[in-house]
């Protein structure tokens, strides 16, 4: 036990990062490459129908393939084979995941008694939702009722899950499935490949490297070269490559992406603590007061009306929008746009003497701006600031922390009296029972800063959690609110605020 617990230490000690290269090969050798797609989608796809079949009978996920070529009728060679299992099963189990915290979120939110929610939670954890029968271990408390243990308590009780318990865990998981869908992997467009059929070779000629990579043709590889990328020596200094790269084809290019590991930041010990909020006068409001990126908006806009006019033409003329080359070009360039500036203003602050980020959910919208633009710089923000916020943490120890952002946009920092008519409109703040006014975004990133120190489910679009937390706020309220006209009894006439 304490050597698996020291390798899963030594493992967060590390950082992994994919450095995407493109390559420069010719017609032919990108023909060559591209012939593997098809084998390889239908292999993945194959691979994740069975493992769920599997798991429908009480199997669980191998870490090695059972199935062989032939089963599949694949026309992969065995090492190809091997490498098709070990990116669907990773695909899987991270499907799996996502499928227990949506599960574990339904049990949470039931009104199930207590023990039937232990149960519920010890079977989902370990996906045992299909087990025809299963045993947990338990302990008996001072009052006799019935506590989860390890298998190694000399007191246990091994006692077996009802049927009852475990139908419900089917029929949980069934919801479940409903809004986690299982992964297509049909559609994949980057593939895993490890040094078996992928081998990353130091370069010569003008290239730092080259991939050797195995094709549909036994016996017959090629070699893509990488074009040299700045960025790939510079981390290389501090890290060093793995035996896996990320092979990505789009169109008739192709990016190969080397993998490197280098060693994880230490935390930061001191500095300031900073909310920050999405902001509708600018890219960020932060808890300091200032408002980062607003010159992005005035970009955005300009880039807005372009394509909003350019849209309505293609559909006067009846033209599919995703279709036309110049509308999918001006998604892509917001699109970059957005991640560029997210990465741009999130080093600037990494730079400065920050202990902690507080971040809420973030949800990028502008009434200036059109549906569908708001659509693709939300989509493109919130990855954006999701793998950025990652990185600082690794790479900067900087801490990250989410908040439930349930009434942030409402509540007013200085007493804590929450009512949506405070905010009285996109810009403005004006606390209705203290009077504080302030710019709307940045008294909405103070109270995410002070979020931090309320441990409560993130869950912030479920009416009980949102309930719970709306009466903790008061609570806090009424103990020192400016107006005198807020009580205990206040929330039970309507004088809490408006939902």
């Amino acid at each position: 036990m304490k050597k698996k617990a020291k390798l899963k230490a030594a493992k967060k000690d590390k950082i992994y990062r994919a450095v995407r290269c493109a390559s420069s090969a010719n017609k032919g050798k990108t023909s060559q490459a591209q012939a593997i797609i098809t084998p390889f989608r239908t292999a993945l796809a194959c691979f994740i129908t069975n493992l769920d079949k599997d798991l429908q009978q009480g199997i669980a996920p191998s870490k090695f393939c059972k199935w062989k070529p032939d089963d599949f009728e694949s026309s992969l060679s065995g090492r190809q084979f091997q490498n098709a299992y070990g990116q669907a099963l990773e695909s899987y189990k991270s499907w799996l995941a996502l499928l227990e915290g949506k599960a574990r979120s339904i049990i949470a939110n039931s009104s199930l008694d207590e023990f039937t929610k232990t149960v519920l939670y010890r079977v989902n954890l370990y996906h045992n939702w299909y087990r025809p029968e299963l045993e947990l271990n338990w302990i008996r408390g001072k009052d006799g009722n019935l506590i989860p243990c390890r298998s190694d308590d000399p007191n246990k009780e091994v006692l077996a899950v009802s049927k009852e318990h475990l139908k419900l865990a089917r029929l949980i998981v069934k919801r479940a499935r409903q809004l986690i869908h299982r992964p297509n992997l049909l559609r994949v467009k980057t593939f895993k490949l490890n040094a078996t059929v992928a081998l990353l070779e130091q370069g010569h000629n003008s290239f730092n490297y080259w991939l050797k990579l195995s094709t549909m043709e036994k016996g017959k590889p090629i070699f893509l070269p990488l074009k040299n990328n700045p960025y790939l020596d510079r981390h290389l200094q501090t890290g060093r490559l793995l035996n896996n790269i990320q092979l990505k084809f789009e169109g008739n290019s192709i990016f190969i992406s080397p993998i490197i590991e280098q060693e994880a930041a230490e935390e930061r010990r001191t500095g300031a603590v900073i909310g920050l909020d999405w902001g509708t006068c600018a890219l960020f409001a932060a808890s300091d007061g200032r408002l980062l990126g607003q010159k992005m908006l005035f970009t955005l806009k300009e880039w807005d009306e372009i394509l909003t006019k350019y849209a309505a033409e293609l559909q006067r003329l009846e033209k599919p929008l995703k279709q036309d080359p110049y509308y999918v070009h001006m998604q892509k360039r917001i699109s970059d746009y957005v991640k560029n500036e997210v990465g741009r203003l999130l080093n600037q602050l990494s730079r400065e003497d920050i202990l902690e980020i507080v971040v809420e959910k973030l949800d990028f919208r502008h009434t200036r701006l059109s549906k569908a633009t708001n659509r693709i710089i939300t989509r493109a923000g919130r990855g954006a600031v999701k793998n950025k916020l990652s990185r600082l943490q690794e790479e900067q120890g900087i801490k990250v922390t989410y908040i439930n952002a349930a009434y942030t946009s409402q509540q007013c920092n200085v007493c804590g009296y929450i009512d949506r008519a405070n905010r009285k409109d996109q810009k403005h703040f004006k606390c209705l029972c203290c009077g504080h006014t302030s710019n709307a975004d940045v008294n909405a990133a103070r109270n995410i800063k002070d979020r931090r120190s309320i441990l409560i489910s993130l869950d912030s679009s479920n009416a009980v959690v949102r309930k719970n937390l709306r009466e903790r706020l008061f609570d806090r309220h009424i103990l020192c609110c400016p107006s005198g006209r807020h009580h205990a009894a206040a929330s039970k006439i309507g004088l809490a605020g408006a939902e």
